[in-house]
């Protein structure tokens, strides 16, 4: 069963809760998909755009 994460990515300054979810998508994102810490941050930054529009 896969998690769905919701994540604000407009956030400029997010709270500690925040942080700890993007940070726990960027380790699945390292450890299950095999990126790295520079890319798992940019596919991140890129869909939260996506999704802001």
């Amino acid at each position: 069963m896969k998690d769905v994460v919701k994540i604000t990515t407009s956030t400029k300054t997010p709270d500690e809760r925040q942080l700890k979810k993007v940070n726990e998508v960027i380790t699945r994102l390292i450890d299950e998909h095999g990126y790295n810490s520079t890319s798992a941050n940019d596919l991140l930054r890129y869909v939260g755009s996506l999704l802001n529009r």
